[in-house]
């Protein structure tokens, strides 16, 4: 009777394909503040079995010989505190196993440097990078050609709860060639600080943009984003100015990144030509709210602003044809465990919205929110495909013909009692 040995090494592949999940590619398929969670919970999944492609692989040669680039090909860390020393000492000390790494996600402990990290770079097919928890304050004096800058192939690099002051963070970034993606979660209590005897540094978004300033050329798609609040209003300051990232295309940020604290700032001036989605997310819900508790414009004036400049037919955002806002805004007479909006789920308008007619807005389908008049008549008249996510009974999507949607329009299926806390721990 044939053994699992007589089998070719492809059907070996297809077979341990099935053994544990590949990385998450697409983070926002799903709410905003589940994406740290989420990636945390399918790493873990992935490393518990990863160990059954390990037995595997340490049975026989023939099995070694088959399977070893599908064991190192995606290596789950970003749950570990030790693991990511061990995994940079092997692939240190048998330079073929880093060969086959095209995904990993590491979690750095905080007193770590770029110093004890660099090995990374310099694996040839790394493809994606998750770092969670880098927060040196200074860079890192190089010895000779030691340094991996501007060597690195990786794409797609994702920075968790990432405190690195704005010497370390540009030095990190220039270690890749030419980023095409970046999520930068900017934990600014931790950029807020400073060694004894010098000046406390302050973060800041003129500061942020300084360290991206080497992928302005390559980056098609910025998330920027920070962890939950410890206490309202934290952070606010200066906007973010995008302008020269002339190939961005795709940007999902919070709104106190686009903003900044007086909110009808003119965002199209800090956005690049070739924007053509852009996500804003409200994380401070009581201190700065896109709707105010009795439905009205509350403080969207920067939304409302674009969408009269998207009507002119010399705008300069002539791309931009998606636009997504989430504020999860959780008021007196709705139950935020269970998701339940009791206080709107009978009146087909909210307030005073209008009936759009022919435009068919998709929304749940027992609670036929619409947005206050002022703002969907323009969204209505922009042609735009839009998204206002408030509460799972309390949204509205739209997406008018010839317009490109969303390719993750998740507003329709999220199930909020399957992901009830917005923590991100």
């Amino acid at each position: 009777m044939p053994g699992i040995l007589d089998l070719s090494n492809e059907l070996l592949l297809e077979i341990c394909s099935y053994l544990r999940p590949y990385p998450l590619l697409n983070i926002t398929g799903r709410p905003f503040h589940c994406w740290t969670r989420a990636l945390k919970e399918h790493d873990r999944a992935s490393f518990a079995k990863i160990h059954a492609v390990s037995s595997l692989v340490r049975s026989c040669r023939h099995l070694y010989v088959a399977l070893v680039s599908e064991l190192y090909d995606y290596v789950p860390l970003l749950t570990s505190h030790h693991g990511w020393e061990r995994f940079l000492r092997t692939v240190a000390e048998h330079e073929e196993l880093g060969d086959y790494v095209r995904h990993a996600s590491i979690n750095i402990p905080g007193d770590k440097t770029i110093a004890d990290i660099y090995h990374l770079f310099w694996l040839p097919s790394l493809d994606t990078l998750d770092l969670r928890g880098y927060g040196a304050w200074h860079d890192t004096e190089w010895e000779g050609n030691e340094s991996p800058t501007g060597i690195s192939p990786i794409q797609t690099m994702r920075l968790l709860h990432c405190g690195a002051h704005e010497e370390a963070l540009t030095e990190l970034l220039r270690f890749p060639r030419a980023l095409g993606e970046l999520w930068y979660e900017a934990n600014q209590v931790e950029w807020d600080g400073a060694y004894v005897g010098e000046p406390a540094v302050e973060f800041t978004c003129e500061a942020v943009r300084r360290c991206l300033a080497a992928h302005a050329e390559s980056l098609e798609k910025l998330i920027f984003t920070r962890p939950p609040l410890v206490h309202e209003g934290l952070g606010y300051g200066d906007a973010v100015d995008l302008e020269d990232f002339e190939r961005l295309r795709s940007l999902s940020i919070h709104q106190v990144f686009l903003v900044d604290l007086i909110s009808n700032t003119h965002v199209s001036r800090c956005l690049p030509q070739g924007l053509e989605e852009l996500e804003v997310f409200y994380d401070d819900s009581g201190y700065v709210d896109f709707l105010d508790e009795g439905g009205e414009i509350s403080q969207p004036h920067w939304l409302l602003t674009l969408l009269e400049e998207l009507k002119r037919p010399d705008c300069k955002l002539k791309n931009l044809n998606r636009v997504r806002v989430v504020a999860l805004e959780w008021h007196e007479g709705e139950d935020a465990e269970d998701g339940h909006d009791s206080s709107n789920a009978s009146s087909p308008s909210g307030r005073d919205s209008q009936d759009p007619g022919d435009v068919q807005l998709r929304g749940h389908p027992n609670s036929p929110w619409q947005p206050p008049k002022l703002l969907l008549d323009l969204l209505i008249e922009t042609g735009i495909c839009f998204s206002i996510f408030l509460h799972p009974e309390r949204r509205a999507r739209l997406t008018p013909e010839h317009v490109k949607g969303f390719d993750d329009a998740w507003e329709d299926g999220w199930d909020p009692e399957t992901e009830r806390s917005s923590s991100f721990v």
